[in-house]
């Protein structure tokens, strides 16, 4: 998703305006995958400023599938 979704300029826009970009190596965070219960790569998941999650994904998502998912409310 690096090499298409995260470097299309819209979702670029949009996660520059709206979110703090943290990517996780599940492999070596254990506890974070445990907490988050990843079942699998690229999960994307978005939280609130508590610490919630708010939306949470498993898959490839090109950017205008990933646009949508992300601006969906």
């Amino acid at each position: 998703m690096d090499e298409t979704t995260f470097s299309n300029p819209q979702v670029k826009a949009e996660l520059k305006k709206n979110y703090i970009i943290i990517k996780i190596n599940g492999d070596f965070n254990k506890k974070l995958s445990e907490k988050y219960k990843i079942e699998g790569y690229p999960t994307l998941i978005v939280l609130n400023s508590n610490g919630k999650v708010i939306k949470k994904y498993t898959g490839y998502q090109v950017p205008k599938e990933f646009l949508k998912w992300l601006t969906k409310k």
